[in-house]
């Protein structure tokens, strides 16, 4: 398996560090996407295009977290798809001191550097 390597990393005004990696590592991706917020999660829904790529019918309601939680992992995962058989996922993280803490995790580059330099400017 490929190794995990460093894309981008960024200081922030309060002295914390912002990374983001890419991982071949499904449980680390689903770990970090079960950590991310209600705003990450819209940021990964629209950056996958689930909406086109269902019959709206067919998607959750937004009173439904559960289940649109479910399709956007399931999604994510499946997206990562990167040369047979690895999968990939770049993985947004913030430490600071001793603490760190997966912010966002997307298949796909332009959305995870979306992420981090509208949160955390360059």
């Amino acid at each position: 398996m490929p190794e995990q390597e460093t894309f981008l990393e960024l200081q922030t005004p309060d002295g914390a560090s912002v990374t983001i990696i890419k991982t071949y590592d499904q449980q680390l991706a689903r770990e970090a996407f079960g950590q991310m917020d209600a705003e990450a999660k819209d940021l990964l829904w629209k950056s996958l295009k689930i909406e086109t790529a269902y019959d709206p019918t067919d998607l959750p309601t937004l009173d439904e977290q559960e289940a649109r939680d479910s399709l956007l992992l399931d999604e994510m995962t499946e997206q990562g798809r990167d040369i047979w058989p690895n999968f990939s996922y770049f993985v947004v993280s913030r430490r600071t001191g001793r603490q760190m803490e997966f912010l966002y995790v997307s298949p796909d580059w332009p959305s995870a550097d979306e992420y981090a330099t509208t949160h955390f400017r360059r």
